[in-house]
């Protein structure tokens, strides 16, 4: 998939509907996953959401990690909006959609595949299977301005370590963790999933696995 440059159009796409040429992916989306990433970066003086919502957004984030540790990725794969993005940049902060080359991109329909491709068994960078344990700390999240009125969702972000083991090698991934959470009755979806590692712009391991 092409997200480097998207297919200019004279009414933009939504994120959720696909480019004239089958591509979900567009210059919404991409605007707006750096729009969120801005809002992130500069959230110091952001006003804190209440308890309750941090208590929520909390168990939020723990059943997703349980999920993913558990390679329940068709359960995961539900708590996704129709216009979500996934997000591993190739530099740490500061990275560009339109600039840079991702170490991973990913919307909703490739996630799918990619979901397929797994539990098909014929993924050799998965065979057998990583095994992961996440680590989630230092949650915080901020209520999202809506300027129509709406029910607002919540950025969110975290520090996170994954340790994974496979054919005798134990290694670490840690970085920082930001998502894009919209209310779904008393529990959220996922409109955004980005994960800064601190060694971005090193060689990777074998991260084939959906961090």
């Amino acid at each position: 998939m092409d997200v480097q440059n998207p297919k200019t159009q004279s009414q933009p796409a939504t994120p959720a509907q696909p480019n004239d040429d089958g591509r979900y992916v567009n210059k919404t989306l991409l605007d707006g996953l750096e729009a969120f990433m801005a809002r992130v970066w500069q959230s110091d003086n952001a006003s804190a959401c209440d308890a309750a919502d941090l208590r929520r957004i909390e168990r939020f984030l723990f059943h997703e990690a349980r999920l993913l540790d558990a390679r329940r990725y068709q359960a995961w794969f539900a708590l996704l909006t129709e216009d979500f993005a996934y997000w591993i940049p190739s530099r740490y902060r500061n990275a560009s959609l339109h600039k840079d080359v991702s170490i991973n991109f990913d919307d909703r329909r490739r996630i799918l595949n990619r979901i397929a491709y797994t539990e098909s068994g014929v993924q050799v960078a998965q065979t057998p299977p990583s095994r992961t344990m996440r680590s989630i700390s230092n949650i915080q999240a901020w209520k999202q301005d809506t300027a129509d009125g709406g029910a607002a969702g919540f950025d969110v972000v975290a520090s996170l370590v994954i340790w994974t083991h496979r054919r005798g090698i134990t290694q670490p991934f840690s970085g920082h963790l930001s998502m894009m959470l919209q209310p779904l009755g008393d529990t959220f979806a996922i409109r955004a999933r980005v994960i800064e590692l601190l060694d971005a712009d090193e060689p990777q391991g074998n991260n084939s696995f959906i961090l």
